[in-house]
């Protein structure tokens, strides 16, 4: 096809922006255009996917869009130019990233067209490699597997080998064929360090799709060998608890993980991994190995240390039962508390603990350090204990009922009669729990939030 052939084709009224998904509207993207070079656009796309393979994925679709608007641009300023194919590619492989699949793999097939007709087998081949990729999202698998596998055999090892084995490995393994799979993955994870990375992690994402245990053990291997898969962390730990959530067993490898002293991994990488992997096994009950990783990390320097510290506060405050036990946490996470989130649960922790004091001599500061104790601090047992020590600090007290009722809501268990709310039926916040509209209550909650707010002022 001849570029004033193309050009024709971008242009026909077939594939007019209001009528269809064609190219001409897949280049029209929102915002000022103007002329970027086919330089520029690419390294936005080469930024963008950078982004893409640390995690920061909305940097990364805000990137994506830029390479996309920048070779838009220079396209139409020049489509009979030198750079124009290269140009439909980088858009194709934007949005592509950006999951607009359909006009991914319509630009790319013109782009294909395009280099063909000029000669530029690096266009061609790179555009070929992407659409495969884009009809594969789009179910056409066949077609797929046909264009990589005719391009393969004529590709050096480079970036657009290891993409085309690595989703050619996909489409083998969809339908069976697993030891030509096992040799794709292998020949893309010899290109480059970054490949391997990208190897294991496409093994991790199978073994979750096909729940195959034994394959997430060998990818997690494979992710803990590579030091340049420590940036896609995110991405691996989505990735596991996608298949803890649909039935996979992956406590193997997260315990795998939450040990990977070992790993080759820079350190803050390595510890924010094992202290995600030791939170996964504490919400499936291995309570023993995510405190034992986690107290490991604590000691440590770095962001994962304050947040294992963190975390394990977090853990301790829900068991505590009496103030006398805050002292605790509060030592645990005064080294961390230079971190904004730690200096305000210290802040917390503080308050509760001089509001518990002062209760001695004032009960109703009993009732606002429950009330600190159960928002703040999600001491719940603490919380519990609190209210019940207002109320029996005041057993005639217009309040005592809301006590009591505050500590009914934190102890399902428990029940009405066994607090003494039997006795008091006819108080207001008894008969309001009861569904009836008592008219001194509005009264009462606005001389109680007076006397609280006074209390808490000082």
């Amino acid at each position: 096809m001849t570029r004033p052939q193309v050009r024709e084709r971008l242009a026909g009224p077939a594939i007019r922006v209001a009528r269809s998904l064609a190219l001409p509207a897949l280049l029209v993207l929102p915002g000022c255009v103007y002329y970027n070079s086919i330089y520029n656009a690419e390294r936005a796309l080469r930024a963008a996917d950078a982004q893409r393979q640390i995690g920061s994925e909305e940097t990364a679709a805000s990137l994506y869009q830029d390479a996309a608007r920048k070779a838009a641009a220079g396209y139409r300023k020049n489509p009979d130019g030198e750079w124009a194919d290269d140009a439909l590619v980088i858009v194709g492989k934007a949005f592509l990233r950006l999951d607009r699949t359909w006009s991914a793999a319509r630009i790319l097939a013109i782009a294909a067209e395009m280099a063909d007709s000029t000669g530029d087998e690096d266009a061609r081949i790179e555009a070929t490699v992407y659409r495969a990729a884009a009809l594969d999202r789009l179910g056409e698998d066949r077609r797929a597997l046909d264009l990589l596998s005719s391009l393969l055999g004529r590709l050096d090892a480079g970036p657009a080998f290891a993409t085309a084995s690595i989703i050619r490995a996909r489409l083998r393994l969809e339908r069976g064929m697993t030891e030509g799979a096992t040799g794709d993955l292998s020949a893309a994870a010899a290109v480059s360090p970054q490949f391997a990375a990208e190897v294991a992690l496409a093994r991790m994402e199978l073994a979750v799709e096909r729940n195959r245990s034994d394959w997430v053990f060998e990818a997690a291997a494979e992710l803990l060998r590579e030091p340049t898969a420590s940036t896609r962390r995110d991405a691996v730990l989505e990735l596991l608890a996608r298949g803890a959530s649909s039935g996979l067993e992956v406590a193997p490898v997260l315990e795998v993980f939450a040990g990977g002293r070992s790993s080759t991994w820079p350190a803050d990488d390595r510890d924010a991994l094992r202290l995600a992997s030791a939170r996964l096994l504490f919400s499936r009950g291995d309570t023993a190995t995510a405190f034992d990783t986690a107290l490991e990390i604590a000691v440590n320097s770095g962001a994962a240390a304050v947040e294992a510290r963190f975390w394990l506060a977090e853990r301790r405050l829900a068991g505590v039962r009496e103030a006398g036990e805050l002292g605790i946490v509060r030592d645990f996470l005064l080294p961390a508390a230079a971190d904004l989130a730690v200096a305000r649960k210290l802040e917390s922790v503080r308050r509760v603990m001089e509001l518990t004091e002062l209760g001695a001599r004032e009960p109703l500061a009993y009732f606002a350090a429950a009330e600190a104790a159960r928002d703040e601090l999600g001491a719940v047992g603490l919380a519990r204990s609190l209210f019940l020590r207002f109320a029996d600090s005041e057993p005639h007290g217009r309040w005592r009922a809301k006590g009591l009722l505050a500590a009914l809501a934190l102890s399902p268990e428990g029940s009405a009669a066994e607090l003494g709310l039997d006795d008091l039926a006819r108080d207001p916040y008894v008969r309001a729990a009861r569904g009836e509209v008592p008219e001194e209550l509005a009264d009462l909650e606005a001389e109680l939030g007076g006397r609280l707010l006074a209390l808490l002022s000082r």
